[in-house]
């Protein structure tokens, strides 16, 4: 992979799925949201490391060095270490309507607990001991979102004196993608939009991503979700399964494939989800598919382990 990266930066939700969709299609190696890797949740292996960003980046390293380009938590609290271990690396900053930002990360995040992602994205704006966003008040989202704007473009253009490696751009101006393709030297493309709810628009967008970038697991993972809300259910197998084939450190699709065996009753369930729980996406219910295939084998140990790790995620969860 190139040493010239490129992060995008902007806080969650500011269509930074959308963002990392456009840049796979211009041909970039990309990952959103970089859980799982090498079967290994790096947002686990972080735990407690959330205010030394040295650290977390040495953690990372690895990861980042697997591909080109990056986006979604943890990476917008950590650009000023990024822009300093990658000299050469280009930064993407996404702007959203403050207030509409504010509805969409608390509609999203709820009353749960900030992740260890979350925790570095926040870290540079709130206290450490905010453990969920209900916590903050009206209106103190909005002003983070702007706050971040604003230090942001402040450490390129006056820290560093480098303001031509960051592109902030708008979504209300209407050509964002076009904005960031001429940014990294592209032909113009319009910004995909992905709610990540199946729906027509998300089919044809995961359909359109598949097309432009068929060994994208991210691309086949979405395009399945949609057709098996669509009832196509032997169309979602088979591109769960070439997801599973490009990029086998991916959880996901083995749990959704192994979802999908069960409501079958095909044995190979248990297999998919064993695939799952030791790429890092530890579920009970997960956990308890596979210690039954490898009981099922007579991996009785092995099966014991898998048990009570699901059921100790269980507790841990309650």
């Amino acid at each position: 992979m190139t040493e010239s990266k490129i992060f995008v930066i902007s806080l969650h939700r500011t269509m930074t799925r959308s963002t990392d969709i456009l840049l796979s299609s211009l041909g970039y190696t990309t990952l959103h949201f970089p859980k799982f890797f090498n079967g290994e949740n790096l947002m686990e292996a972080v735990r407690g490391l959330e205010d030394n960003p040295e650290e977390v980046l040495q953690r990372l390293t690895p990861l980042i060095e697997s591909r080109d380009a990056f986006s979604d938590v943890p990476f917008p609290g950590l650009y000023p270490q990024l822009a300093e271990r990658w000299p050469d690396s280009r930064f993407i900053l996404v702007h959203r309507d403050p207030d509409h930002w504010e509805r969409s990360a608390r509609g999203h995040m709820k009353d749960r607990k900030l992740s260890p992602y979350n925790r570095i994205q926040y870290r540079l704006y709130v206290d450490a001991n905010i453990q969920r966003l209900p916590e903050l008040p009206k209106g103190r989202l909005a002003e983070i979102h702007e706050q971040h704007t604003h230090q942001v473009r402040e450490h390129f253009e006056k820290h560093l004196g480098e303001a031509d490696r960051l592109c902030t751009v708008d979504i209300a101006d209407g050509n964002a993608g076009e904005q960031i393709c001429a940014f990294l030297g592209h032909d113009p493309i319009p910004l995909p939009r992905l709610s990540g709810r199946p729906s027509p628009e998300d089919m044809k967008t995961s359909r359109e991503w598949v097309e432009a970038c068929p060994y994208k697991s991210d691309a086949r993972y979405f395009l399945a979700t949609n057709l098996l809300n669509a009832g196509r259910v032997k169309e979602a197998r088979e591109h769960l399964r070439c997801a599973i084939q490009h990029e086998p450190d991916q959880p996901k699709p083995y749990a959704m494939l192994s979802e999908i065996l069960e409501r079958e009753n095909d044995r190979e369930a248990e297999v998919m989800a064993h695939h799952a729980v030791r790429c890092g996406l530890i579920r009970p219910r997960l956990c308890s598919r596979a210690a039954r295939g490898r009981a099922r084998a007579g991996h009785w140990k092995e099966a014991f382990s898998l048990w009570m790790t699901g059921l100790t995620h269980r507790v841990r969860r309650h």
